[in-house]
């Protein structure tokens, strides 16, 4: 068996099958509760959404490494009060297994040199978020208010 830190609050799966195989054990011990597709954590206390919220940017590093936390998100570096992220990756997706989250992800162009650089992921700069909010958005005024809104 695979030593997996307990004292952490977030334990990621892994296709290592010894990794798998310790998991399942914890699990099935009940020192471990699956929150999402390959996030487990060791709080078994607290509601879910509330440990994926405090643990938010390590899983956005561990799922989308090298992408770019753009738009409204950029600049709260939250997810607003719906609970939507907005980032950007060489796909587009819209992602709905996490607890209390909707990360809504648009293809663009990966982080530059004037971007930062944080935990493995982009936050776009001041001036590309800016840019972002400003682009024309396909859907009703909903998710084109949601990514503006704070430039009202």
């Amino acid at each position: 068996m695979r030593d997996i830190n307990l004292n952490r609050e977030i334990i990621f799966g892994s296709s290592d099958t010894e990794v798998s195989r310790t998991i399942s054990a914890l699990e099935a011990q009940g020192k471990v509760r699956k929150l999402a597709p390959k996030i487990y954590t060791t709080n078994l206390i607290d509601e879910p959404v509330y440990i994926i919220r405090r643990n938010f940017i390590d899983i956005l590093a561990k799922r989308y490494p090298e992408a770019v936390i753009s738009h409204r998100s950029a600049n709260e570096m939250r997810p607003t009060p719906t609970g939507e992220f907005l980032m950007t990756s060489s796909r587009k997706a819209r992602v709905t297994d996490l607890p209390g989250i909707v990360i809504n992800i648009s293809k663009g162009p990966k982080g530059q040199s004037t971007d930062i650089s944080f935990n493995g992921l982009f936050i776009s700069s001041e001036y590309r978020w800016m840019l972002e909010c400003m682009q024309v958005s396909r859907k009703s005024g909903h998710f084109f208010a949601l990514s503006c809104s704070y430039l009202r």
